[in-house]
């Protein structure tokens, strides 16, 4: 059995690059909306749930031709959590009693914050760069070293406009030491039992 652990590092990215993910953030954003919305007009209409598949990007992309500019892989990642985020909903939808729970909520301004590359998309460059599709080599602090397989790699603007990167590893778990399992009798006497006893 694997376990899945997080290791985050502080990035520093240049301003070209933070120009380049911040109209990221901004289109996948709209993709989310998008996406969202007709999950939520498909369920209110007909009862059902809409599937919003990848390849549904390519008719998002006709209607919005500025999301060509990001990166297919991250495009995907947003289609894969429009539909957790739904699936979320239904299941709690399915345990309400009473009132039944609202809607994910669309997403405003500056809260889609982070990006989300698969393995494929990125590599170390050395010790102190990380190498991201479109984006190019990134300044890393990796002040503690990581565990496991990598599996994915996630940028994220913090509200005070600082950068990370949060890398999803896989790993295999560490087996406890083994111990001596001799049960020691710590039967309790009072002081009153053993002056009785004299």
């Amino acid at each position: 059995m694997t376990i899945i652990k997080t290791f985050t590092y502080r990035i520093y990215p240049t301003k070209k690059q933070i120009h380049i993910m911040n109209r990221w953030l901004k289109e996948c954003r709209w993709l989310y909306n998008h996406f969202l919305e007709k999950y939520i007009d498909t369920f209110e209409t007909y009862g059902l749930v809409f599937k919003a598949q990848e390849n549904a990007i390519s008719d998002a992309k006709k209607e919005r031709p500025t999301l060509t500019n990001v990166c297919d892989s991250v495009l995907q990642d947003v289609v894969k959590r429009v539909n957790q985020s739904f699936k979320d909903f239904v299941r709690r939808a399915d345990e309400a009693k009473e009132e039944k729970p609202e809607f994910p909520r669309l997403r405003g301004k500056n809260e889609y914050n982070s990006l989300t590359f698969p393995k494929s998309k990125f590599r170390f460059i050395n010790s102190k760069k990380l190498h991201i599709v479109k984006i190019g080599n990134i300044k890393i602090n990796l002040h503690r070293p990581f565990e496991g397989n990598i599996k994915t790699c996630t940028i994220k603007r913090s509200y005070t406009d600082k950068w990370y990167v949060s890398f999803t590893c896989k790993c295999e778990p560490i087996p406890l030491p083994k111990i001596d399992t001799r049960i020691i009798d710590m039967t309790y006497e009072s002081p009153i039992d053993v002056i009785g006893a004299c």
